[in-house]
């Protein structure tokens, strides 16, 4: 891009305000210098084009009469695939102080997505700040993140939200709102699913561990082979998982791991009222009697029992 005389003469002026600022550039390359003030240059230019785009309303119109064209706007690049045109839109509504916190975070979201941003820095650093908008509970922003690293295997990074969150003082506000209290149940269910996952390949780990061993060095070393840990990230699991037990709803994916857990470690009793309160409760799904079925199958006999679930599991299908 050809930088005419204006612009030259601004690239001076900031060169020489920088030398100010810090003398030891001064013994820096020319090169290094210039190539600096341009990306000054552009960085300043993109923002003056942010800027003009998000005015139109400058010139006599109100923001209440702007805002329903800005949102129509949106629709149609969102429609047309036009995301890179719908992120300007988003940021230019985000600098308003409006209702639109909702519009801006789920099309936002969205447009990254279709960009391919899905695994960029510049996801997580918009779920950052969509997340302190007022009008946005934290833990509804951060639940659909959450959601988006597991798709993405991320188990890593899912863990480390989980952690943020726990230290954000934000979560301490009272939830009032049905909606969010649900959020906040379902963020605490998807935290023992990732605490789950991680006890898999705990138990993955060390089982593989035994097998590599031989059978001298396993009895010698059998307490320092993380026997513990693999516990501790179930007991944890448990407690996040069964978060849901009293909630009404169908939560097959939550409590079918808990019974797993349950099981691996002998405490089959507290598996089978676990499922019993569940199949009571939820009478009409299927899974709710499969899982007592399985239950009795692999660890009792009782045939009149395995009998009774299935017939109702079957009827229900």
């Amino acid at each position: 891009m050809p930088i005419n005389t204006e612009d030259v003469e601004s690239l001076k002026k900031l060169k020489d305000l920088l030398l100010m600022l810090d003398p030891s550039k001064s013994s820096g390359t020319e090169k290094k210098t210039l190539a600096l003030l341009d990306i000054l240059r552009k960085s300043s230019r993109r923002h003056s084009d942010y800027y003009h785009c998000s005015r139109p309303w400058s010139l006599g119109s109100s923001l209440k009469d702007i805002i329903p064209r800005f949102v129509e706007m949106l629709r149609e690049c969102v429609l047309t695939h036009q995301w890179d045109k719908a992120l300007k839109l988003v940021e230019a509504m985000s600098r308003e102080t409006t209702s639109l916190d909702s519009t801006i975070w789920k099309v936002g979201t969205a447009c990254l997505l279709q960009m391919g941003e899905s695994k960029s820095r510049l996801l997580r650093q918009f779920v950052k700040q969509v997340s302190a908008l007022q009008q946005l509970a934290v833990v509804e922003v951060l639940l659909e993140f959450l959601f988006h690293l597991l798709t993405q295997g991320n188990l890593t990074e899912a863990k480390d939200l989980m952690l943020d969150f726990k230290k954000s003082s934000r979560r301490q506000v009272k939830m009032n709102d049905p909606k969010t209290k649900a959020a906040q149940t379902l963020f605490e269910a998807y935290q023992g699913l990732i605490l789950y996952a991680q006890w898999k390949q705990a138990i993955h780990s060390q089982n593989h561990e035994h097998l590599e061993l031989s059978q001298d060095i396993f009895q010698c070393s059998q307490t320092s082979i993380s026997t513990v840990e693999p516990r501790v990230l179930a007991d944890a699991a448990i407690e996040s998982l069964s978060s849901v037990r009293d909630k009404p709803g169908v939560w097959d994916i939550f409590l079918s791991r808990v019974v797993e857990m349950q099981v691996f470690y002998g405490s089959v009793e507290e598996a089978r009222n676990l499922l019993t309160e569940y199949a009571e409760k939820n009478s009409n799904n299927p899974n709710s009697h499969r899982y007592l079925y399985e239950l009795e199958t692999s660890t009792s006999n009782r045939q009149e029992l395995r009998k009774k679930y299935l017939e109702v599991s079957l009827k229900l299908q």
